[in-house]
């Protein structure tokens, strides 16, 4: 057999894995593998009358509300600590307080939620009732694309000024910004391929470590999260290209749990790996002994104070959530 028909066959044989459904741990089926059981409580599909259209975002905010943003449908629903809905804010549009087609967002300590409205090229503010606050527009740097964020991360350092960063999806870089004064104050990263480190190829979600000291960036087509502290220095790297535990096939979410182990998860194969820190591998998120959860195309995990673990499934259209403990 030619060296072309070998790789074409390896590239068969890859692709059936993926479309036939299998996961991560495919190739252990018939052994046993670590497994983090968790315990599902519930899940949001939507308001009354109103159901998600692939939904990108979920954070908690004061009070324990739970926002979902509803890409596709250009809102944000609102529910209360156990997923009963509320109300619902933002519209399709250009001016304050719509969307289009906006892709991740975060809360701060005061409730305000920070919108990353992707093809508007900025940030929007809103207080925790859904009241349009202000907006944050994005650098347009000459010959680079007209910047796209996809996630937005409020940082608290201790004894610091809380930092606003932002993935720029299209320019493979992070911006940051003084949360006070919402001004521009770094920028770092820039197109990189997988052996190079600091830099991304899209780079996607964003999560903090309990500390609020090290930043953790999903590098969706490198397959690796970058871990950086929060001056933007890289530290190391989380993963690789595969098929297999520790690895990625599409990484998109990622979320810290209060031990500060990682969790990252796959929205081609369907899973939520996790990882300690330091970069080694732990386990996949299961419902029991070797039992692994298929996702329908993760896009987001979030993990709130009760140690909940929310997952956006963006193809089922929902947020399904689970008991850490």
């Amino acid at each position: 057999m030619s060296d072309m028909y070998k790789k074409a066959s390896k590239k068969i044989i890859l692709w059936g894995i993926v479309l036939c459904g299998c996961v991560v741990l495919c190739a252990k089926s018939s052994q046993a593998f670590p497994v983090k059981v968790v315990k599902f409580l519930f899940e949001i599909k939507g308001g009354p009358n109103a159901p998600f259209n692939q939904p990108t975002d979920v954070a908690v905010g004061k009070g324990g509300k739970i926002y979902v943003l509803d890409g596709v449908n250009a809102r944000i629903q609102v529910f209360d600590n156990k997923g009963n809905y509320l109300f619902k804010f933002g519209s399709f549009g250009s001016g304050n307080g719509q969307f289009n087609m906006p892709l991740g967002m975060g809360v701060d300590r005061q409730g305000n939620i920070y919108v990353a409205d992707s093809r508007n090229h900025r940030l929007q503010v809103f207080g925790a009732d859904g009241k349009y606050v202000e907006q944050i527009a994005l650098p347009k740097d000459k010959g680079l694309m007209p910047p796209d964020p996809a996630d937005v991360l409020i940082v608290s350092p201790r004894d610091e000024a809380e930092i606003l960063f932002v993935t720029d999806n299209d320019n493979h870089r992070i911006l940051m910004y003084d949360k006070e004064s919402l001004q521009l104050i770094g920028r770092f990263g820039g197109h990189g391929f997988e052996d190079e480190v600091g830099n991304f190829r899209y780079p996607f979600s964003l999560a903090s470590d309990m500390d609020q000291e090290n930043v953790f960036v999903v590098d969706v087509l490198n397959t690796r999260v970058q871990m950086m502290d929060n001056k933007g220095k890289f530290i190391r790297k989380i993963g690789a290209w595969g098929i297999r535990e520790g690895t990625f096939f599409r990484p998109k979410g990622v979320a810290v749990d209060a031990d500060d182990r990682v969790y990252v998860s796959d929205g081609y194969m369907g899973v939520v790996q996790i990882f300690k820190k330091n970069g080694s591998y732990v386990s996949v998120v299961g419902s029991g002994k070797n039992k692994e959860i298929k996702f329908d195309s993760p896009i987001r995990v979030y993990i709130d104070k009760k140690q909940r673990l929310f997952v956006v499934e963006e193809l089922s259209h929902k947020v399904s959530v689970y008991s850490l403990f």
